[in-house]
């Protein structure tokens, strides 16, 4: 029994070290009612320095659903086109207030008996308002404030999972410098950043558990999931 259970926390530390690829979303932190915002998705590891080509991201990973939560709530999914490089989407906001970007997407092939599940998210504050982004309504979710946050200005930031607290995980983050570590979320699974550099910030925060299913005909005894989010920090 105790070589069984060594055995599988192997293969789950197997399955998540071998899988630190991801989704994200680039669009502008800010937007305006009545104009266009431009979408770019990528995947890749940050770590590398670069993304992938969109012909070797992994599975199926291309076909995934990019939505749109709007400050009322509604849902509305957007054209996808696929690139080269990267793949692009666009939508134009009819009000002021906070939207989402989502995509929650299950890749059709297994690793091994491990479920791939990649979640991507990116706020947009148009006008004024600038608040917590409303709950996406996915299994795992990092999310923060709108807005753009100044280098040296605290920013908050809450895990979930199943749209409770994901306590005392583990959110990477990756900096414009190239720099990177690793925040511990508290037991309400929030956590706090200072950034020290301008640029673009990526977040991560990652969950493997032990869940039953089936996808594309093939029986899955695990699923590693992934969200990441953006930011930007102004001098």
């Amino acid at each position: 029994m105790k070589a069984k259970l060594l055995l599988l926390v192997s293969c789950l530390f197997l399955s998540m070290g071998a899988f630190a690829h991801m989704l994200w979303i680039e669009t502008a932190a800010k937007g305006k009612a009545g104009v266009k915002q431009n979408i770019k998705i990528f995947y890749g590891e940050p770590a590398e320095g670069k993304p992938e080509m969109v012909k070797d991201w992994y599975s199926d990973v291309k076909e995934f659903k990019l939505f749109v939560l709007h400050p009322g709530g509604q849902k509305t999914e957007l054209p996808v086109k696929i690139g080269a490089k990267y793949c692009t989407s666009e939508f134009t906001p009819g009000k002021d207030g906070n939207y989402t970007l989502m995509i929650s997407h299950d890749a059709k092939d297994l690793g091994g008996t491990t479920l791939y599940q990649f979640n991507a998210y990116a706020l947009v504050q148009v006008g004024g308002t600038n608040t917590e982004p409303a709950n996406t309504g996915n299994v795992l979710a990092l999310s923060m404030p709108t807005g753009v946050k100044k280098i040296q200005e605290p920013f908050h930031m809450n895990a979930t999972v199943d749209g409770k607290a994901a306590a005392e995980s583990h959110i990477a983050v990756f900096s414009p410098s190239g720099w990177n570590k690793t925040i511990k979320a508290g037991k309400d699974g929030s956590a706090n950043f200072i950034p020290l550099w301008p640029g673009y910030y990526l977040f991560e925060l990652t969950n493997m558990r032990a869940e039953s299913g089936q996808i594309n005909g093939k029986d899955y005894e695990n699923v590693w999931r992934n969200a990441t989010i953006r930011y930007e920090v102004i001098k």
